[in-house]
């Protein structure tokens, strides 16, 4: 994965372990969300035996717009409610697009310091 070989912290929240792919249940238990990317912190976890999430992510083919954010948004939130789990602080969102990003997400994601977007042109030329 770029975020295990090339990804700085910086662009991660900070130093994170492996990231891997991860489901998380919806507490109603009807419904689950498979998130591309999961990076826990390498920090110890402050609440017990629980794993510090530093970022979550999705890749697609597709270009992304802003619902892709809030869904990634209601994850994070999710991450408080999982047995095995805690958010960090200021948990990173990582949207990587083969197609880009839509105005209204590039929008958000200048203004929201957690958000980073990662397009081809990014994840080849580390720009």
């Amino acid at each position: 994965l770029w975020v295990n070989r090339y990804a700085s912290p910086e662009t991660l929240g900070g130093p994170t372990g492996p990231a891997c792919r991860m489901q998380i249940n919806h507490r109603d238990r009807t419904r689950s969300f498979e998130l591309d990317i999961t990076a826990p912190a390498l920090r110890p976890a402050a609440q017990g035996r629980r794993v510090v999430i530093q970022a979550i992510g999705e890749a697609k083919a597709t270009r992304l717009d802003l619902s892709d954010l809030t869904r990634l948004d209601r994850i994070a939130g999710l991450l408080t409610e999982h047995p095995r789990t805690s958010p960090a602080a200021t948990t990173k969102r990582l949207l990587f697009s083969m197609a880009g990003f839509a105005p209204d997400l590039s929008e958000a994601a200048r203004r929201r310091p957690d958000v980073e977007l990662v397009d081809l042109d990014r994840l080849y030329d580390g720009t």
